[in-house]
Parts: C-alpha cells; sequence; structure tokens
C-alpha cells in the first residue's frame, strides 16, 4: 500500500509542477516548441509540428513524464544501498524514457502523419 501512495503522490506531484510551471504560462508554452522532447519526437517520428495541438502535445508528455520519474521512484525505493540505487535509477530510467516516447512518437506518426 505505500508504494502505491509513494506512485501516486510522485507522480500527481511531478505532473502539478510540470503543469504550473510550463502548461500555464504562456511565456513557457512558445518556448516549448523548441524544448528537447519535442525536438526529439519532430526528428525521430518526422512529425509535423505545426499539425500538432501543442497544448495536448505538452499534456501528454506531462504525464509520460510523471509516469516515468514515479516509475523510477517507486524501482528504487526497493533498494537500501545509495550507490546501488543510483544504478538501478539510471538502468530504469534511460528504458523508460525511450520505450514511452517511442510509443508516444508512434501513436502521434499515426495521427497526424509524416511531414
Amino acid at each position: 500500500m505505500n508504494e502505491l501512495i509513494l506512485f501516486l503522490g510522485t507522480f500527481i506531484f511531478v505532473y502539478l509542477v510540470y503543469l504550473v510551471l510550463i502548461i500555464l504560462r504562456k511565456k513557457k508554452m512558445d518556448k516549448y516548441k523548441k524544448s528537447t522532447e519535442v525536438r526529439y519526437l519532430e526528428n525521430k517520428y518526422k512529425l509535423d509540428i505545426k499539425k500538432l495541438n501543442l497544448k495536448k502535445l505538452s499534456h501528454i508528455l506531462a504525464l509520460a513524464n510523471a509516469f516515468i520519474i514515479a516509475i523510477t521512484i517507486l524501482v528504487i525505493s526497493f533498494v537500501d544501498d545509495l550507490i546501488l540505487k543510483l544504478m538501478v535509477g539510471f538502468i530504469v530510467l534511460f528504458p523508460m524514457i525511450l520505450i514511452i516516447y517511442h510509443i508516444i512518437g508512434k501513436s502521434l506518426q499515426k495521427k497526424y502523419g509524416k511531414k
């Protein structure tokens, strides 16, 4: 039960921080088109960013990032040693980022098509 609370608490906290600091601020949303996440999806999956609804994309990426961070924190909470936590965190974090962003990229590619 504690693990579920840790996961949900982390997920909600990260999403809300992302929402307040990025999505709800107009100046940040203008710069969001040039963010690493959006450029990665644009280059790797040949997406036309002009066709995408930027607000919807930012919510999708915020949820994905919150999920990735929450899963990583959940997994490392099972490890006691600090050095081992760092190693397990990196081992979990990078494949999760690649897998989740691949799923998002392929679904956007299917929905909005290529450039």
